[in-house]
């Protein structure tokens, strides 16, 4: 790393090879605001590569969607995001990894990765059928919208997709089934 510059965190780090500068980043917690404050951080720095190195299980899938957006207004001024998985992206983490920029999403053939039905946990709720058939709309909405938007990053079709998840089902996959069978991910960490 660069040793004159001073990080807003101790999960970035900016790195030089061949000339060219680029931001790395560890994302444990799905923080939105860490993200943009890397993103922002770059940016101050005229740097146009990041790295993404995702080792999470997951967390809010509205934290996740929202790092997905500044991903894609990051893509879309020209620059690059490298997703990389060495180890665990499940759940929302997953999401955040299959955004990278195709053909820069990278991972160890032994990580592994997983994709499931969205959850929800209340504690002391009182319930009844019509909230509870709200409740199950807006939720098949939300997973609706996430699977259409998945089967655009791989090669799964989406009723495949909805058929591995539903219920309580889980896609799991290693790093090697991602790049292989599934296309979520593009290449091996060497």
């Amino acid at each position: 790393p660069d040793a004159h510059l001073s990080y807003p965190n101790s999960k970035i780090k900016i790195f030089t090879k061949e000339n060219e500068k680029y931001g790395y980043y560890v994302l444990t917690n799905i923080l939105a605001d860490e993200v943009k404050e890397y993103f922002d951080y770059l940016r101050e720095h005229n740097i146009h590569h990041a790295v993404i190195e995702i080792s999470s299980p997951g967390g809010s899938l509205f934290e996740g969607q929202r790092i997905v957006s500044l991903i894609s207004e990051w893509q879309s001024q020209g620059n690059i995001v490298e997703t990389r998985c060495l180890s665990f992206a499940a759940s929302a983490a997953f999401l955040i990894f299959v955004a990278g920029d195709k053909g820069k999403r990278l991972v160890s053939p032994e990580a592994q990765l997983m994709w499931h039905e969205l959850w929800t946990f209340k504690m002391f709720s009182l319930d009844t059928p019509s909230s509870t058939e709200e409740q199950s709309r807006i939720l098949r909405h939300l997973q609706d919208t996430l699977n259409h938007w998945l089967v655009t990053r791989g090669k799964l079709k989406k009723g495949e997709l909805d058929e591995k998840i539903r219920g309580i089902k889980e896609l799991w996959m290693s790093g090697r089934q991602a790049k292989e069978i599934f296309g979520f991910a593009d290449g091996f960490i060497k």
